[in-house]
């Protein structure tokens, strides 16, 4: 009785903690927005205006700066304005790794299985866009976002970086690359 009750537990667990494979789907496009964030909000942080109408000047003090921050740069294109690079990081968490491992200690001790699954890698995507807002004025938005493969090899997280830090980092840098005159935002 006291193994069945056990297994019970462990399955309310195991089937708690598994990913909904319609979440990860929803995940791989754009990502709702969360309670209380708005397009407003989040275009803010990843929006900046300079004091300049050279495009192609901003647009390559653009990709020097995700190079300077690690990114392998995919495509670019001044006369578009647009820059696409990436970079690879680590994703192990020591708490996740303990927990997959304490699950698969329990399913055995219950006379079950578990193959322990936790994030291994993830791929951070940077895309920036140059336009010119007007004669002087040109406006720099970025977007970066992560896809998180688990140990198994498997995508199974994909979500947009929204932490404002990262994105006023960006743009610190790049003001300090180009000189440019950044207008408050």
């Amino acid at each position: 009785m006291l193994r069945v009750v056990f297994a019970a537990c462990l399955a309310v667990v195991l089937f708690g903690c598994a990913p909904n494979p319609n979440d990860v789907a929803l995940e791989l496009g754009q990502p709702p927005l969360e309670e209380g964030e708005s397009t407003t909000s989040l275009r803010a942080i990843q929006m900046r205006s300079f004091k300049t109408n050279n495009t192609s000047e901003i647009t390559a003090a653009g990709m020097a700066t995700l190079q300077d921050l690690g990114f392998t740069i995919e495509a670019a294109s001044s006369d578009f304005g647009v820059i696409t690079g990436s970079k690879d990081r680590d994703a192990v968490e020591g708490g996740q790794v303990a927990a997959q491992v304490l699950i698969t200690v329990l399913a055995a001790l219950a006379g079950s299985s578990h193959t322990p699954t936790y994030d291994e890698s993830q791929k951070i995507k940077a895309t920036l866009m140059v336009s010119k807002v007007d004669e002087g004025t040109s406006e720099v938005r970025i977007f970066f976002d992560r896809q998180i493969t688990n140990n198994l090899g498997q995508l199974w997280k994909a979500d947009l970086i929204k932490e404002p830090e990262i994105y006023q980092e960006f743009f610190a840098k790049l003001s300090q690359s180009a000189f440019f005159e950044e207008q408050g935002r």
